[in-house]
């Protein structure tokens, strides 16, 4: 890894052992910035190249915000910022979208509370009827959650009330839905991605209408594609992140030691979760041992002694590791390699 300094000099942060494809750092680029707009987790993205990159925060934040961008060096080791004009999604123009079409759906459904009359009323069964407000309470619901997900279940509804004229039921969702499942269910984040992605999915596909899923698929292809110099672990890590985005990780203790993500307490248990979890796992962990703190659920944790591991990178935090701690340590290197381990040296 290497960044620019202001004078435009290359400084050398790392050098990776193996070497890299020429869309390397184009594909980080994209899976950043997918993770902070797309999955609506910024600080998610910033760690990412922090703590995998080894980057500061500030030039983070240009990369997730488009003013620059990762390209790969000529010695295929290491990868540079330079220079990029990328702009971020459109939140307003998305939600005025949404918005149109759940004012389409009420003009439909209850032409009283609007001026005029619905001829598409009169062509909908009472049954439909109720299908299509369950619809619609269900898009105004996951528009408080995301709006990736929302403008995409907006646009099916958009398509079922311009096929009123010969409407019957759900039928063509139902279709659709069949249609999807043709390019496969995702696998787990430790697992290696299905081969078959690459040959059944091609980006920007009409059936791939779920932005999160479509750009799951999207990444998973390009890293296929830009996979074929880069070390197999780099490889599996990166489609673990792209897997991992969206998903809730479980609170349970991982003795088994299953990931090589996760939190350490004090007492010595494990906490383990897919790559790139381990944010959302801080939350619940959070939740479940230090109900109602407003601070920070990673600095939380850390101001209480727990330590952390993301990607098999270890984090000694504020105090100094219990003997417990060492020895579950121990037993989760029997299974896992350390790739790096950060220790204090102010106890």
């Amino acid at each position: 890894m290497s960044s620019k300094t202001e004078e435009g000099k290359v400084i050398e942060q790392g050098v990776m052992h193996f070497s890299l494809g020429e869309n390397f750092g184009q594909i980080i680029t994209d899976l950043v910035r997918e993770r902070a707009w797309y999955d609506c987790n910024r600080e998610a993205a910033i760690l990412i190249l922090v703590e995998n990159m080894d980057m500061e925060a500030k030039l983070a934040r240009q990369i997730i915000d488009g003013k620059k961008k990762l390209v790969t060096n000529e010695d295929k080791k290491t990868v540079s910022p330079v220079k990029d004009n990328w702009k971020p999604p459109d939140f307003k123009g998305m939600k005025k979208e949404i918005d149109a079409v759940i004012e389409e759906t009420e003009e439909v459904l209850y032409p009283n509370l609007r001026s005029g009359t619905s001829a598409q009323l009169r062509m909908l069964s009472e049954r439909e009827q109720d299908e299509m407000s369950v619809e619609l309470r269900e898009v105004k619901e996951m528009l408080k959650m995301n709006i990736w997900k929302a403008l995409a279940r907006a646009k099916n509804l958009r398509a079922w009330i311009e096929d009123t004229t010969n409407f019957v039921s759900r039928q063509h969702l139902i279709q659709l839905e069949q249609a999807r499942e043709k390019v496969g269910d995702f696998k787990s984040a430790d697992e290696p991605a299905p081969a078959e992605v690459s040959a059944t999915y091609k980006p920007n596909d009409p059936l791939a209408d779920d932005p999160l899923k479509a750009m799951k698929l999207d990444a998973l292809v390009r890293l296929e594609a830009a996979g074929v110099n880069l070390d197999p672990e780099a490889k599996r890590r990166m489609q673990g992140l792209v897997l991992s985005m969206g998903k809730d990780p479980d609170c349970k203790e991982d003795p088994e030691f299953k990931y090589d993500s996760g939190w350490l307490d004090r007492e010595g248990r494990y906490w383990g979760c897919e790559i790139g979890l381990h944010i959302a796992l801080g939350e619940k962990l959070v939740e479940k041992f230090f109900p109602g703190n407003e601070m920070d659920a990673e600095r939380r944790l850390e101001s209480e002694g727990w330590m952390k591991c993301t990607g098999a990178v270890w984090f000694e935090t504020e105090m100094k590791p219990t003997a417990e701690q060492r020895y579950t340590f121990k037993q989760w290197e029997k299974k896992h390699t350390t790739k790096k381990y950060y220790a204090r040296s102010d106890y």
